[in-house]
């Protein structure tokens, strides 16, 4: 069974087909042969891909030929979390390992004796731009290591696909159900937590917006093949943009209780204040009170002398009035201490 290799050239309105006995065969470990209508010649730059007779085709390859002698060759892009990742450093000019520097992102990350480095299980954290040096031949073009993070769950030939762990309120989040022994979209039924929430015809099921209420332990079945693993949805509250802090599983219960005792304290406080000022107007308007009734008796007793002897001086009066209270004031001193 042949395959075509089609090749669009960095000039988007230019592309080229070539066929090729086994489309599989191809890998981005492995040079492209004139035999398959392809060349390693600078004109040779551009995205490469295979399909099959049936249509079916495979991951695209960016690749790019300087005019370089040291080369930098990477996976098929991109990789999922998880895999197995090798880079390999050589030099056009021979067939022989040598030894090679290799860098992401700029910096140091390792030297090699074989000219390969091996990242055992890839993670998110390994995406960047790598280059690698060898001593003497030059540095290779830089080349971009993507990797793709999935949540996926197997409980046998039923796989149940989702977004990376945890998954942020507010977004779009699509479960896709799917069976390891065809690609076609089949009839699958979504559950959470062991209650059947959703059925769709085409293997998907999307949630948006996503909430804290969508959490819980996630499982699709497909009728005829089976069910797979449950495996749990994770959602981290949005913090909002005026910096209020909420934390992530904290309880809204807890918030929500929170905020009416401080709105409670301030009304009290409130309440309190109020209180204060009506007890500080009383004392002053009791104190008002006093002075007016001492001055009225005042008066009281000046009109009296006046009305008895018109002739006598009222501040007289008043002067004999105080002397006598006072005299009477030590009589009762005295009368007291001798009791005692």
């Amino acid at each position: 069974m042949r395959s075509k290799v089609i090749r669009r050239h960095p000039s988007p309105m230019q592309t080229s087909v070539s066929s090729h006995p086994d489309c599989s065969s191809l890998s981005t470990s492995r040079s492209l042969s004139p035999a398959g209508g392809l060349t390693s010649q600078p004109d040779g730059a551009g995205e490469y891909w295979c399909e099959g007779a049936g249509g079916e085709r495979s991951s695209t390859v960016n690749i790019t030929v300087t005019g370089g002698s040291v080369i930098l060759e990477s996976p098929v892009l991109p990789v999922m979390e998880g895999e197995a990742v090798t880079l390999r450093c050589r030099n056009r000019a021979t067939s022989s390992n040598l030894t090679a520097d290799f860098y992401k992102d700029g910096l140091f990350i390792g030297s090699s004796s074989t000219g390969k480095m091996t990242i055992a299980s890839v993670s998110k954290f390994d995406g960047g731009l790598y280059t690698c040096s060898i001593s003497g031949a030059g540095e290779s073009p830089a080349s971009r290591l993507t990797v793709r993070v999935v949540w996926c769950c197997s409980g046998g030939s039923v796989i149940l696909d989702g977004p990376a762990l945890p998954v942020t309120e507010g977004d779009a989040v699509t479960l896709r159900c799917r069976n390891q022994g065809t690609p076609s979209e089949l009839q699958a039924e979504f559950y959470k937590d062991g209650l059947l929430i959703r059925s769709s015809s085409t293997g998907e099921m999307t949630i948006d917006p996503v909430s804290k209420s969508d959490e819980g332990l996630y499982k699709c079945s497909v009728s005829g093949v089976g069910e797979s693993a449950q495996s749990p949805l994770t959602v981290t509250v949005r913090i909002s943009k005026n910096n209020d802090s909420v934390k992530q599983g904290e309880d809204p219960d807890a918030q929500d209780t929170d905020s009416t005792a401080s709105r409670e304290g301030i009304v009290l406080h409130h309440h309190y204040s109020i209180l204060l000022w009506v007890v500080i107007a009383v004392v002053l308007v009791l104190q008002l009170l006093v002075i007016g009734l001492l001055h009225w008796k005042k008066q009281l007793v000046l009109l009296e002398v006046q009305l008895n002897d018109p002739n006598k001086d009222q501040h007289s009066v008043v002067k004999q009035d105080k002397k006598k209270r006072y005299k009477e004031g030590k009589e009762d001193k005295k009368r007291k201490g001798s009791f005692i």
